[in-house]
């Protein structure tokens, strides 16, 4: 999901759903574009892809024991079941004193971003870009055909890193009607969500499931001044990452079933010997910085929200818990 001047943009199964949410109490659906995203969905735990559906009104209850809790896709005997939640974020909305649309922060494992007044929805092999229009309402959406595998994507300047499961692809988009695939990274086939900060590309690699195999599990520091010639500068082994983000030197890395871990980035080149924190105790999906005194964090046994101005002394601010 995506979110600019108080409204909501979500998908839901192959369709674009806008919402007002300037009253949180009341939201209110002001558009839905049906059949909007073609993307096919890969069933973990087999061979084969979802590429059409029906739609039936079934309630099935999983126990966190389930050995496939936690997925977006769940095969479970007859029936695959689809997270629709997306995944989560906050809507961080920044200032507009300028008249600059507010937009909300996603986190690394977003598909769906707002740059250049456009709405860009990453699919499977294909980039979605709507205009959004001062109403709210969206245009009609161009498609740009992208390699497979696409998995997340994150904005930068004029252009979109797209996290695949073989790489990272970058998109320009100076001309937002026309986004054009101006270079790959490849990298051994894992998931990989990406940040980027001063022409340097963050991105984990993690490995599990059908989803993300191989056996790479490690943080890659990419230079990215080059457009067209992304360089790797640094590796690091990591236990199993998922999400990240950063804040000024801070960098923060979900590491699954292992917790958050907190870096100091100063210097690229010793990630790996300055970590700063980790937090144990939690199952981490995602983050998001918002500030130097909060950060954000999802993962299985809820939503919560830390103050790390001081990696010595993290304060749980609050939490949102997930009963198991």
């Amino acid at each position: 999901m995506a979110v600019m001047n108080d409204i909501l943009y979500a998908d839901a199964y192959t369709d674009l759903l806008v919402i007002d949410v300037k009253n949180i109490k009341e939201p209110r659906l002001i558009e839905r574009k049906e059949n909007l995203f073609e993307s096919f969905y890969f069933i973990e735990g087999s061979n084969r892809l979802l590429s059409h559906y029906e739609t039936t009104d079934i309630t099935e209850q999983f126990d966190c024991s389930h050995s496939q809790f936690g997925n977006v896709i769940i095969n479970d005997g007859d029936g695959v079941f689809i997270d629709l939640s997306g995944n989560p974020g906050a809507n961080n909305f920044e200032s507009s004193a300028d008249g600059t649309p507010k937009v909300g922060k996603g986190g690394s494992l977003a598909r769906f971003t707002i740059s250049k007044n456009h709405l860009f929805a990453a699919g499977l092999s294909e980039l979605y870009s709507l205009p959004i229009l001062s109403d709210g309402y969206v245009g009609e959406s161009v498609l740009t055909a992208l390699p497979w595998g696409i998995e997340t994507i994150s904005p930068y300047k004029n252009y979109l890193f797209l996290g695949a499961n073989n790489g990272m692809h970058i998109v320009d988009i100076e001309n937002p009607v026309s986004p054009q695939l101006r270079s790959s990274f490849t990298h051994a086939r894992a998931c990989d969500p990406v940040v980027i900060e001063n022409d340097i590309a963050y991105v984990t690699l993690r490995t599990g499931g059908q989803l993300c195999p191989g056996d790479r599990n490690e943080l890659q520091v990419i230079d990215v001044k080059d457009i067209f010639n992304p360089v790797l500068l640094h590796s690091y082994p990591m236990t199993n990452p998922h999400g990240l983000g950063f804040w000024e030197n801070q960098l923060y890395i979900c590491e699954g079933e292992s917790g958050l871990k907190i870096f100091d980035k100063t210097d690229i080149s010793k990630i790996d010997k300055n970590l700063l924190a980790h937090i144990g105790d939690i199952m981490a999906w995602d983050v998001i910085a918002v500030n130097k005194n909060l950060l954000l964090l999802v993962g299985n046994d809820g939503f919560f929200q830390y103050n790390c101005s001081d990696p010595g002394n993290i304060i749980l601010l609050s939490s949102i818990n997930i009963e198991k």
